[in-house]
């Protein structure tokens, strides 16, 4: 996928398979594992979405800008997401200190029953590298050059924030329709 095809389809590159008649929000998280206020970001956003199921929907993007361990962490993660375990892997990830190496890799996968070496192929994949290309691209379509960032139907909010601007900006998004953009 190219620059030109994210920006054909950005809500598509953005939200996914997000169903625009639904009440939900969605909101694209881009994130780096390394990033001490994604850590708190991200941790936060999943508990909202766990209580707010009907108010918002998140689509994780992994933006790794902190270097090879980064880069590894985020392959991980999504690799893991293609078992159905991404939340798990994620949420591991976050909560502890780690140096994301393959002996860290291969013992988290196990300690949440990931097939280390179904994870090892999809780590390898091409599908998974256009993925990150895609985040990648997104991140420069909207000048992200840092995280943690968001896309919040259609605001733009660089930086940490309140779950009270969150809900503020969710509120103001519903009332000014912005599935109109998509």
């Amino acid at each position: 996928m190219s620059e030109q095809d994210v920006r054909a389809d950005l809500c598509g590159a953005l939200y996914g398979t997000f169903d625009p008649d639904s009440s939900q929000i969605p909101i694209a998280a881009f994130s780096d594992y390394y990033c001490p206020f994604c850590r708190v970001q991200t941790r936060n956003l999943a508990a909202l979405a766990e209580r707010n199921i009907d108010e918002i929907a998140i689509k994780w993007h992994e933006l790794p800008l902190l270097g090879d361990a980064s880069e590894a962490a985020a392959r991980a993660a999504l690799a893991a997401g293609r078992q159905g375990r991404y939340a798990e892997f994620q949420e591991s990830l976050i909560r502890t200190p780690f140096v994301a190496n393959d002996g860290y890799i291969e013992a988290l996968a196990e300690s949440i029953g990931v097939d280390h070496d179904q994870l090892l192929r999809d780590i390898a994949s091409e599908t998974l590298t256009r993925e990150l290309q895609t985040t990648s691209m997104l991140a420069r379509v909207f000048g992200f050059v840092g995280t943690p960032a968001m896309v919040i139907g259609r605001t733009v909010v660089v930086g940490q924030i309140s779950d009270r601007q969150l809900f503020s900006i969710v509120e103001a998004e519903r009332a000014e329709n912005w599935t109109a953009v998509c």
